[in-house]
């Protein structure tokens, strides 16, 4: 299987966790926050970092959990204006919760508001 954004099958492939199947759901993490990162900067878009631009569904498992924590990364760095920041944190937020970190979700909810 190789990754439907690089294209190369050397490295870890894995599934997106949306409703994308088989090869059209195969990629390697580093690429999908590259390219989160180019629609956050290049397109204003926040999407990426939580919803597959192909089905439209939510990212879930590793994939989510990396790219959360890839979306606070580049946010922390200072590219990020007030309202992505808050987005980021929210997001962050609910994968916590997936994971049952219920203090540290917490946290990051009320820095929000």
């Amino acid at each position: 299987m190789q990754c439907i954004i690089c294209l190369s099958d050397e490295g870890e492939v894995v599934q997106k966790g949306c409703c994308c199947r088989g090869d059209a759901g195969a990629v390697h993490i580093d690429c999908m926050i590259e390219v989160a990162t180019h629609e956050s900067e290049h397109r204003n878009s926040r999407s990426a970092w939580h919803q597959c631009s192909t089905c439209t569904i939510s990212f879930t498992s590793d994939v989510s959990l990396a790219l959360a924590k890839a979306w606070m990364a580049h946010v922390e760095s200072g590219r990020a204006n007030e309202r992505e920041i808050a987005s980021a944190k929210l997001n962050m937020a609910m994968e916590l919760e997936w994971l049952g970190e219920y203090v540290e979700a917490e946290a990051d909810r009320k820095s929000v508001m």
